[in-house]
């Protein structure tokens, strides 16, 4: 494509009919005919490519006896689908009939566009930027005389081209959009600038549509161009942007002067379909071949063929070559001649006879002067030896005076440096001391957190023992019950017999009573449970957060919060066990009325087997009441010392906690003694630097005055020279007069011959030189189907289309 766009370029000039030259047909004597037979090769690593636009050999550039050439698909993203990722910077070698990698695994979707800048060297732009690429896109070059990846500061999406002026680099793509703002906020075409040669950049020229909602994200600047001295862009913005320049010795962007054709420039979408040739910038593209020169643009027809040009070169015998869409080739040469006589040597030699012509009347005046002047100096000199020697004293007694200054500077230079070193030494003590005093508190931290765990522990054992105490008393009080029960059925087993009616409606009543406080507690004991569950609830809620808590005063907050919790939780139990006792009471009592309903009804008929029953049933419950006595007794042993063990438990937590704070209250005290050393270092570190700076003002009075010492006793020699001088210098002014009289009379004579010469050149100033663009009357060769050529060392080299991934040299035709 880059050669299509050369031509292009050149079809403008062939049609342009403004002031500036015009393109004539002439023939040369080759065609598609007679065109000798080509040598071809195919490129390997282009081969490889899975789609037909990255096979293709889309551009071919002519540099250090190689052949160049881009490959790859940025629409595909091969380069990213290849393994290593990237696309070569590859060539072929004709000294070698080889394809050889000059820059491997280049992080790019497609190389596109060659550039041989200012400097000599190549330069490969990053259109698009592959997998692996690094943050900051840019380009490759041997610039630096290796092969590299280029391009600190360029925030790009894509790098179009690159341009160079001097020490100057120009870069020009599109901006790469931030993460997590607004991206048609950021859709910008921009042109980054480095003035150190490349190894910096920021943004120089940004153009993208003042209307948001008009922005497509194609905002670029696809094309530089190098025209006297100036870097030339055109953004495509949807916009009409126009063409721009920066003028490197101004400093400054400005709209491109003489742009006739408003879309020049415009529909360019790669770089080398722009070329810069004989004080032209030449573009090739689907409004043909057009060109600027800085005033004004045109554009260049093919002749007698309605072919377009295809792609451009400019080729190692200066001419440019173009190959149209038809796979035609042809050649554009530019001569110029100048019209102009250069007035400026004999300006210099009019000049010179005029300064001669002065300079020798200012000496014939400086020589009369001189014996007057000399006489004056006598008696000056005489005056001056004598102040010298008056000055050389005084300069003497102000080293002395500067010298005793000195010295006092610099003891107070060193009292300043050791005092600023023992404010290092007690900055280094603190900072240990903190380290120390942190280590303390982490390790307070640690035991408090332990003497939680065996707080929890011992809570837990006094709810069991609790538990268990209640349990062992209630099955106590029934075993005692029964007991009671067995003896007065012995005793009044026989008196019972008649009062069997009696005894059985009153246990009914009883076993109806007994049945509602039943329920009234079992509703009780559900009403503790529940509560018993929120305070849990909340205690492991407590507990959980501690555990994240991100500073000491949180931990210390949900510490307290904890206990008074962990307090809710042992008084809810102990309400729980005083309604489990009274549900366990309460349970008896409906047994025993049910058993003393049963007894009555059984009573007549089994009152003789009740008596027996009743003996054996009573020494068994005595037996039973002795055995759950002593299983209270146990129980409430067990809950006593369990209570022990939790009150020994809770000191030593509140004793951990005042150990905690101590450490973090010694830790805050040494973190605020710190900064007051930081804060004395500081000071003796500003006290030493005004003692240096001193001590520094000190020596450069002493050197002062050392020097002026030594130039008032060079004044006093001085002084001694110019009196021995004086009495010659009459006598030599008077020789110079004569002399200089014939000096003045020669310089009038040559400055009257420089006038007329100069005259007689300056009559010639203005006449344009003439200069001509000459196409080709005829095709230097037809291709057949060609994608780019190139022209090196008398060689037509080519690249076949359709994804061919061929490269193939015929002769030129001269």
């Amino acid at each position: 494509m880059s050669l299509l766009k050369n031509a292009a370029s050149l079809l403008c000039l062939a049609s342009v009919v403004t002031t500036v030259s015009a393109v004539s047909a002439v023939a040369i004597p080759a065609d598609a005919a007679g065109a000798p037979a080509s040598s071809c090769f195919a490129a390997p690593d282009a081969s490889a490519v899975a789609t037909v636009r990255g096979r293709t050999l889309s551009t071919l550039h002519a540099y250090d006896g190689k052949v160049f050439y881009g490959y790859g698909d940025y629409d595909a993203n091969t380069g990213s689908s290849s393994t290593p990722q990237g696309t070569n910077v590859s060539y072929f070698d004709p000294a070698t009939n080889d394809f050889k990698v000059a820059f491997p695994h280049f992080k790019a979707e497609e190389v596109n566009t060659f550039r041989t800048l200012s400097d000599g060297k190549l330069y490969v732009p990053n259109i698009d930027p592959s997998l692996g690429a690094r943050a900051t896109n840019g380009y490759a070059t041997d610039a630096e005389g290796q092969w590299a990846d280029v391009g600190s500061g360029i925030n790009s999406i894509h790098v179009f081209d690159v341009a160079r002026v001097g020490q100057e680099v120009f870069v020009a793509g599109a901006h790469q959009p931030v993460a997590g703002r607004d991206a048609k906020e950021q859709y910008r075409a921009v042109v980054w600038r480095s003035v150190d040669g490349g190894r910096t950049f920021t943004e120089s020229l940004v153009d993208t549509n003042a209307d948001v909602t008009r922005r497509t994200g194609f905002e670029r600047f696809y094309w530089l161009a190098v025209l006297d001295g100036k870097v030339h862009a055109r953004a495509d913005t949807n916009n009409g942007s126009p063409l721009m320049r920066f003028d490197p010795a101004v400093g400054a962007w400005e709209a491109a002067p003489g742009v006739t054709e408003p879309d020049f420039g415009r529909w360019i979408y790669d770089a080398h379909d722009v070329i810069s040739w004989k004080g032209r910038i030449w573009t090739a593209g689907v409004t043909g071949l057009r060109w600027y020169d800085g005033t004004t643009t045109g554009r260049v027809s093919l002749p007698r063929t309605t072919a377009g040009p295809r792609n451009v070169a400019v080729g190692t015998d200066g001419h440019l070559y173009i190959l149209d869409t038809a796979s035609r080739v042809w050649r554009m040469t530019q001569t110029s001649v100048s019209q102009e006589v250069d007035p400026v040597p004999f300006r210099e030699a009019v000049a010179a006879a005029e300064g001669l012509l002065d300079e020798s009347r200012t000496a014939l005046a400086s020589a009369e002067a001189a014996d007057e002047a000399a006489r004056q100096q006598l008696g000056s000199a005489t005056d001056q030896h004598g102040a010298s020697l008056r000055s050389a004293g005084d300069a003497d007694g102000a080293v002395v005076e500067a010298r005793t200054d000195l010295d006092a500077a610099r003891a107070t230079l060193a009292g300043r440096r050791t005092a600023r070193e023992e404010a290092r030494t007690a900055l280094d003590v603190a900072h240990t001391r903190a380290t120390e005093a942190d280590a303390a508190v982490t390790s307070a931290e640690a035991d408090f957190s332990v003497l939680e765990r065996v707080g929890s522990q011992a809570r837990t054992k006094v709810a069991t023992a609790l538990a268990a105490q209640v349990a062992a008393a209630a099955a106590a009080v029934e075993a005692e019950e029964v007991q009671g029960d067995r003896t007065e059925q012995l005793s009044s087993a026989t008196s019972r017999r008649d009062a069997a009616s009696v005894a059985l409606r009153d246990a009914r009543a009883a076993t109806a009573a007994a049945q509602e406080r039943v329920a009234a507690l079992q509703k009780k004991s559900s009403l503790h449970a529940a509560k018993a569950k929120q305070v849990r609830t909340k205690i492991a809620s407590l507990r959980k957060s501690m555990s994240t808590a991100k500073n000491r005063a949180q931990r210390l907050s949900f510490r307290t919060e904890l206990a008074t919790q962990l307090q809710q939780l042992a008084r809810t139990n102990a309400a729980r066990a005083a309604t489990a006792k009274a549900l366990t009471e309460a349970l008896a009592e409906v047994r025993q009325a049910r058993s003393q309903e049963q007894a009555a009804v059984k009573e007549l008929s089994a009152r003789e087997r009740d008596v027996t029953a009743a003996t054996a049933d009573l020494a068994a419950a005595q037996g039973a009441a002795r055995e759950a006595r002593k299983a209270a007794d146990s129980a409430a042993a067990a809950h006593r010392a369990a209570q022990d063990e939790q009150r020994t438990a809770e000191a030593a937590l509140a004793s951990g906690r005042r150990v905690l704070d101590d450490a973090a209250a010694r830790a805050a005290a040494v973190r605020t003694h710190v900064a007051a050393a930081g804060t004395a270092l500081a000071t003796a570190e500003q006290e030493l630097s005004s003692a240096g700076a001193a001590t520094t003002r000190a020596e450069a009075v002493l050197a002062e005055r050392t020097t002026a010492a030594a130039a008032a006793r060079a004044a006093v020699e001085q002084a001694d020279a110019a009196l021995r001088d004086a009495t010659t210098a009459a006598a030599t002014a008077r020789a110079r007069l004569e002399e200089v009289a014939q000096q003045v009379e020669a310089a009038q004579k040559g400055l009257a011959v420089a006038r007329e010469r100069l005259t007689a050149a300056e009559t010639t100033t203005g006449r344009p030189p003439v200069v001509s663009y000459t196409l080709s009357s005829k095709a230097l060769v037809e291709l057949g189907d060609a994608s780019a050529v190139t022209v090196a060392d008398g060689k037509l080299w080519y690249s076949k289309g359709n994804g061919d991934a061929t490269l193939c040299v015929q002769p030129l035709t001269k």
